[in-house]
């Protein structure tokens, strides 16, 4: 399991818990649009992370900040990893954000 969708033991909980417990005087709101059988590259039936509905969820969400884990399934698509068109790939996901 990569963190991103495991429940309790899951990364962004882990900084939800964080957050919550050393910061008393601002607010944060974690919330975790993660999909682990997607990426930013189609999949065999033609989508991308950009087709789901957690994309969308994420950029109705305004976030201040976003951390993501994009690039590692990307770099093990032999077919379709190229290390220019991954950059273009992700810098226009990041401009979309």
């Amino acid at each position: 399991m990569d963190g991103s969708k495991v429940g309790f033991q899951g990364y962004p909980y882990l900084l939800n818990q964080l957050l919550k417990n050393h910061n008393s005087t601002q607010k944060y709101e974690i919330i975790n649009f993660a999909s682990d059988d997607f990426s930013l590259y189609h999949n065999v039936d033609g989508k991308t992370y950009k087709d789901l509905c957690e994309y969308s969820q994420l950029i109705s969400s305004e976030p201040d900040i976003v951390i993501s884990m994009i690039g590692a399934k990307e770099s093990m698509d032999e077919q379709h990893f190229k290390p220019d068109g991954f950059v273009q790939t992700y810098n226009g996901f990041v401009k979309d954000i």
